[in-house]
């Protein structure tokens, strides 16, 4: 008997929470995978400031990572319920340039991409 096809709100709640438990249970493994490799570059060889900043990170590492798991897991858990915008006020760096950061219209795109190639083809036909 074929099934009635399912809403696409709850199919795609149902996604969500799917991708959200897999996140959920890889992260543990990706944590233990930064701590192994964490010991393995602390065993390489390297000159004494670097071996010292390695010891140093892995040990701050090891101290502070059941308080970042347990932030992550809090952070992919309310970003699945309560959504996340793409931007938040604060989040993005400031511009410390003259020239601010800013989105550039399709036309002037195009534009470049035509002068480029246009550009390419005199070369070309010049060679």
């Amino acid at each position: 008997m074929a099934t009635p096809p399912a809403n696409s709100t709850s199919l795609a709640a149902q996604a969500r929470r799917v991708y959200t438990d897999r996140i959920l249970d890889a992260l543990p493994a990706i944590f233990k995978g930064v701590d192994d490799g964490a010991r393995a570059l602390l065993a390489l060889p390297a000159e004494s400031e670097q071996v010292l900043r390695r010891r140093d990170a892995l040990h701050d590492y090891q101290r502070h990572a059941a308080g970042w798991l347990q932030a992550l897991n809090t952070g992919v858990r309310n970003a699945a319920v309560y959504g996340v915008p793409a931007t938040r006020q604060g989040e993005l760096p400031r511009s410390s340039g003259k020239m601010p950061l800013s989105l550039v219209d399709d036309d002037t795109i195009e534009r470049e991409i035509f002068s480029s190639r246009l550009a390419l083809s005199m070369m070309d036909r010049a060679s």
